[in-house]
């Protein structure tokens, strides 16, 4: 059984690619959950990850946490491409809309950090998020992907699946319209305006196309302890730490002033 290896002052992940996905897993970025946040890890012959703690109990629960979803990772990658009914990723996108609105139901943060969220969103839609580059239909693709797609990976390894590749920008536009929606709702939260809670009936329940066991991976649902299960979670509030430093020295007189949108090349 693996368990976390203490380098240094701090706990690691540190897991050897299985033989079988030697040639698959290599190079490609994984995200792993350490204390609800979803984080981005290239393997090489191993994954390897901090856990961000010197305590070896917090260290054992978080290594739990991530080492479950790793083994749907790979449960995911060996599993043929399997075709999603349109029902099917619109059930995925609600997904991650319902944990967008539920983590940041209590402390939404303020407008100008939603503002921007939507704006960026927009400038990937249409390949602007670089503002040298011009936009095409090659643009649109690495910006939907870049912002997005994140997001699409840890959902489908949720669920221990793989879809074929013609059906991810689909589901990579359905998601976009997703996070639109819940961003919408909690810019409107963060201004003062609780009258659309979030909660919706536009997005049906999730059907696997056939039984399997649920992958093991600790549910992201409000509660649980997962703050939002995404990329996401850790640029927003990084953002709302930089924006609230900002206010003490100016006054920002337009709500997407210095705040760039998320996620971001690191």
């Amino acid at each position: 059984m693996s368990s976390p290896v203490l380098i240094g002052r701090r706990y690691y992940l540190r897991v050897r690619v299985p033989q079988d996905l030697l040639k698959l897993a290599p190079g490609r970025t994984i995200h792993l959950p350490v204390a609800g946040v979803w984080r981005p890890v290239k393997p090489g012959t191993s994954v390897k990850l901090s856990l961000e703690t010197g305590d070896a109990a917090t260290a054992k629960a978080r290594f739990g946490e991530a080492y479950a979803a790793l083994l749907s990772f790979w449960q995911a990658m060996r599993s043929a491409p399997t075709p999603l009914s349109h029902k099917q990723m619109l059930a995925l996108a609600g997904e991650v809309r319902s944990v967008f609105v539920a983590a940041f139901d209590d402390a939404p943060g303020q407008t100008q950090t939603w503002a921007a969220v939507v704006v960026a969103s927009s400038k990937a839609r249409d390949g602007r998020l670089h503002p040298l580059k011009v936009p095409s239909g090659d643009t649109i693709a690495i910006d939907m992907e870049r912002r997005f797609g994140p997001l699409v990976d840890i959902k489908l390894a949720q669920k221990a699946i793989s879809i074929p590749a013609d059906q991810r920008p689909a589901l990579l536009h359905l998601v976009a319209q997703a996070l639109d929606e819940s961003a919408l709702v909690n810019l409107n939260k963060a201004g003062g305006d609780y009258s659309d809670t979030g909660e919706t009936n536009k997005y049906p329940a999730f059907a696997p196309t056939v039984s399997a066991p649920p992958a093991p991976v600790p549910r992201d649902a409000p509660g649980s302890g997962t703050t939002f299960s995404s990329v996401i979670d850790e640029e927003v509030r990084r953002q709302e730490r930089r924006s609230n430093a900002r206010d003490h020295h100016e006054k920002v007189p337009h709500c997407s002033r210095g705040v760039p949108g998320f996620p971001q090349e690191r």
